[in-house]
């Protein structure tokens, strides 16, 4: 990992290794929750990066879908899956300061700087928040027309037709609305 920092000459300001161990997950949730700001995820194996951003509060979100649920990014995924949990590396770039969570101009400001400054080899889009220059392969364009099928949206709306709730679970949903 010491070489892949000293090649970028990164000097990351939170770092977490030995991703399998509980207490880095308990640590990271603990140390990345108030900061909003830019992460890289680093497959000691290969030394292939993935280089991110997270508005405030959502740094563990992108942390945990990344490396433990595998729903961040497929590459990633891929690579979890293919090296094993325990040979990635996550760390904060930066903290970006965030006035508030709706404008996140900044945030995207600075993953632009380090997308074209690092050039990661596992990120998708050249530029944060956007998917320019990224095509999607016919199969995938076929999977998700047939997502979208007529067919599909029947069958999901079926399946819950006809079905009652329970006084106990319709006092729930109201409870839950309400409280929205």
């Amino acid at each position: 990992l010491q070489s892949i920092l000293d090649k970028h000459n990164s000097k990351p300001i939170l770092l977490f290794e030995n991703l399998t161990n509980p207490n880095t997950k308990k640590i990271a949730y603990q140390s990345l929750k108030p900061f909003s700001g830019i992460y890289m995820i680093v497959n000691l194996v290969t030394g292939e990066y993935y280089v991110g951003s997270a508005i405030t509060g959502n740094l563990y979100m992108r942390f945990h879908k990344h490396l433990f649920s595998l729903t961040g990014n497929k590459r990633v995924a891929n690579a979890v899956n293919k090296y094993g949990l325990s040979q990635f590396a996550f760390l904060v770039l930066e903290i970006v300061p965030q006035e508030n969570k709706i404008d996140s101009t900044l945030l995207l400001n600075r993953e632009d700087h380090y997308l074209q400054t690092l050039k990661p080899q596992y990120n998708i889009a050249p530029l944060a928040s956007n998917s320019i220059g990224w095509k999607h392969s016919e199969e995938s364009l076929g999977k998700m027309r047939e997502n979208y099928s007529e067919e599909r949206r029947e069958r999901v709306g079926n399946i819950n037709k006809g079905k009652t709730l329970s006084q106990e679970t319709r006092e729930l949903i109201r409870k839950a609305a309400l409280l929205r």
